[in-house]
């Protein structure tokens, strides 16, 4: 009858230090990304793509102020991205995950 060797987890075995903060953050941050709900996600997703066109449509907003008119067009899509940013953060605030795009811990 042949006996497997079971190997000792590495905890039990070899007792480590703890790690620097930087690394600890990095682990956690790289545990929530892989262990975050769908939803949680497409929130992210969501408002990092908002949070873009917000950004380019902002652009064009500057530029009405100095005269150049912005269209209805734009206005409306720039009120649409603002809502969907809106949505998204209620969406992570309630999740306690306001952290995932910057946002309090």
């Amino acid at each position: 009858m042949t006996t497997i060797a079971r190997p000792t987890p590495l905890s039990l075995a070899r007792p480590t230090a703890e790690l620097p903060q930087p690394a600890a953050d990095a682990l956690r941050s790289l545990e929530l990304r892989l262990t975050v709900p769908e939803n949680i996600a497409a929130a992210v997703a969501t408002y990092r793509k908002a949070a873009l066109r917000v950004a380019a449509l902002s652009e064009l907003a500057d530029l009405a102020d100095a005269g150049i008119e912005l269209s209805d067009m734009h206005a409306d899509d720039l009120a649409h991205a603002e809502e969907q940013m809106l949505g998204a953060h209620t969406t992570l605030a309630k999740a306690g995950a306001l952290h995932l795009i910057g946002g309090g811990r």
